[in-house]
């Protein structure tokens, strides 16, 4: 069984198991500035542990299989035929000839939440929110964001997390 010692500020309290270190990150009680050892000699940052904040440190395991085999695609570059360049009277739009690339709109949202202690997790694909509710990590309080959200929202609002709350 792994123990670990936390170290704030030059105190060390411990030993503490695995299960009293999450209630505790999760409870805001130990944050990531702290210091955290597992044989009271070599610390580490409480960040450099990321299975104690309820992430898992192989993240993809979080993914659906098609996430983490399926690489994003390249965004499209269209080429614009060079042609001459003739002046143009002033209209009301600026630029009237000039071209536009058409840019593929993302395929995914990505999400951001915010832990109980105020840390902020992200950008994940919308099926790692989704587990991270299954197992309550996210509840209906907890704040979310993606772009296209004027701020940080309560996860019970969001219509993507709301049946699963």
């Amino acid at each position: 069984m792994e123990l670990f010692y936390i170290r704030f500020k030059g105190r060390v309290t411990g030993p503490f198991q695995r299960e009293d270190m999450q209630k505790r990150a999760k409870e805001g009680a130990l944050s990531r500035f702290h210091e955290i050892s597992t044989d009271g000699q070599l610390w580490k940052k409480a960040a450099d542990f990321p299975d104690l904040w309820g992430i898992p440190s192989d993240i993809n395991s979080l993914l659906a299989p098609e996430e983490v085999n399926d690489p994003q695609p390249e965004p499209a570059i269209t080429p614009i035929a060079e042609e001459p360049i003739s002046l143009a009277a002033v209209t009301s739009d600026p630029f009237p000839s000039m071209p536009v690339a058409n840019t593929p709109a993302p395929t995914q949202k990505q999400w951001h939440y915010q832990q109980s202690n105020g840390f902020q997790c992200g950008p994940l694909p919308i099926s790692v929110m989704q587990n991270l509710i299954q197992q309550g990590d996210i509840v209906s309080t907890t704040l979310v964001w993606t772009n296209g959200l004027s701020d940080w929202t309560q996860a019970q609002f969001v219509a993507e997390f709301t049946p699963l709350l």
